[in-house]
Order: C-alpha cells, then structure tokens, then sequence
C-alpha cells in the first residue's frame, strides 16, 4: 500500500463549509421550518470539516518546492482558511447563534455545540499540522516567522 506523501486538503474543502457556517443567518420569525433547515445545513458543514484530514507521511514543503516565501502556495492560503474557521468556530456570533437556538430547540443547539467543539478541536490540530509542514519537517528549531506570529497573537505577554 502506497502512502501518499502529498498535501491533499485543499483549501476550496475549507472554504465552502465555512462560508456555510459564517453564512448561517437565524430567521427573524418564528419559521421553524427555516430554523432547522439552518441547523442542518451547519451541522452538515461542521461534519465536513471534522472529517478533514492530512495524511501522516508528508513532505516538508519549504526545503522540497524551492518557493519563495513572498508568494502565497496553497499551504499559506489553506493555513489562512484554517485560522478564519477556527475563529469562526469559537467566536461569540456563531455561540450566541447556537445560545438563541436552544431558547426554540434545545436538543438541536445541544448537536450544535457538540459538532462545533469536535470541529473546532479538528481545526486546531489540522492548522499545527499544517503550520509544521510548512516550516519543514527536519527543522529543530521553531522558524522566526512562527515565533512572531505567536507573539502577535499573545492577548497578555
């Protein structure tokens, strides 16, 4: 059995499920029918992105491809796509959608908060997969650019 030793997530299969979660608008009346087909339609895109996967053998990109760090590859962009779904997974407007579901359906917003804690724990681990790949797999040391992206986000230093 062959183990493939290419990245094979795109960045469009991270795309299409977070446009569907950041698009996912509560009805404004009482249409129930509308309200579960957005449950639905979300809980379809978070269960895409939980079955997401990086084979286990891959190349290091960086010491393999000889691209230059000023162009964007498809790892950057997916790296991107997968730090926007993680925000969107644990920000307060897709919770509070999930809080103001269960004032009409408990049991769908109990779903809903199990599949965005499985996709978001999926995301995470999906970005540090990737953020490895890029910065090589024979590298030691953690890369500058990875230790100032780090401090940047740092909210107490």
């Amino acid at each position: 059995m062959a183990v493939s030793t290419d990245l094979n997530l795109h960045p469009r299969q991270v795309a299409k499920p977070l446009t569907d979660i950041q698009g996912w608008r509560l009805p404004e009346d009482e249409d129930v029918l509308q309200l579960h087909r957005g449950v639905l339609s979300t809980l379809q895109a978070m269960s895409t992105l939980t079955q997401l996967e990086v084979p286990l053998a891959v190349d290091a990109r960086e010491g393999a491809s000889g691209q230059r760090r000023s162009e964007i590859s498809d790892d950057e962009t997916l790296f991107a796509l997968l730090t926007e779904a993680e925000r969107t997974l644990d920000g307060y407007p897709h919770r509070l959608r999930i809080h103001r579901v269960s004032k009409h359906s408990p049991g769908h917003a109990r779903q809903l908060e199990r599949a965005r804690c499985e996709a978001l724990d999926k995301i995470r681990s999906l970005r540090k997969r990737v953020d490895f790949i890029r910065a090589g797999l024979d590298l030691l040391e953690e890369p500058a650019w990875i230790r100032a992206r780090a401090n940047a986000s740092r909210v107490v230093n």
